[in-house]
């Protein structure tokens, strides 16, 4: 059996599971894509944007950042050499009804190169039983936006095209210019970084990390009650 395929948390041995049993590149890099949309949970920790991608496995759970960085970390270690983050501010209304966030969000998606084709996507951020309840909820409630996810977005990914289901309406949504990073602790130290308040406050000792966890990881509950909903 693999390794991708064995839980192991290493992010190298994870790609290397991914190479051994995909030797296509177009299809290892779908699987990768569907291993980090529903593997790792969307929902939020207290490292929150802050999460490296070992952390992010070892708690199997994340939002946009901590699961952006994952899947291009494992898309590097895979093959795909170009694999970047790209970080802009949005407004938090794709959060409606998931607790309180700032008014403006750092979201962060990736880019990568498939078989000589550019891809931009976070279609990986939002598990597929959360996006399909979400997508149900918006659609009754007339919204387009809420929930994690935009009501015309895609939680798929064939390989070849760009997907969002967050950031799906760019032009409406964006509200900054996109920041191109190798990873997301570049992201965090560009001075453009929405979120510096809470990187500061996870970094006061001893008390840092459990206030961040009481404003985070309290939203995980709505989520994973709207996951679970008939």
């Amino acid at each position: 059996m693999s390794a991708a395929l064995c839980g192991t948390r290493n992010v190298a041995l994870q790609a290397k599971g991914f190479i051994e049993k995909y030797p296509n590149k177009k299809d290892r890099a779908i699987a990768i894509h569907d291993y980090v949309r529903d593997k790792i949970l969307f929902g939020f920790t207290w490292k929150f944007d802050g999460a490296d991608a070992e952390f992010t496995l070892s708690k199997n759970r994340g939002h946009c950042t901590p699961k952006a960085e994952l899947f291009a970390q494992l898309l590097r270690e895979s093959g795909f050499e170009d694999a970047r983050v790209v970080g802009v501010k949005i407004g938090n209304e794709v959060l409606h009804g998931l607790g309180n966030f700032p008014s403006t969000l750092h979201h962060t998606f990736t880019e990568v190169t498939i078989e000589g084709t550019p891809c931009r996507l976070d279609s990986y951020i939002v598990d597929s039983k959360l996006f399909e309840k979400a997508q149900r909820k918006l659609r009754k409630e007339g919204r387009k936006l809420g929930y994690g996810i935009h009501v015309d977005g895609t939680c798929q990914w064939d390989g070849k095209s760009s997907t969002f289901s967050q950031y799906h309406d760019m032009k409406a949504m964006r509200k900054s210019e996109e920041i191109r990073a190798q990873s997301t602790a570049e992201l965090i130290a560009n001075t453009r970084y929405e979120h510096k308040a809470l990187s500061l406050l996870r970094s006061i000792p001893f008390i840092g990390w459990r206030i961040s966890s009481m404003l985070l990881e309290s939203n995980n509950a709505v989520i994973d009650n709207l996951r679970t909903s008939d």
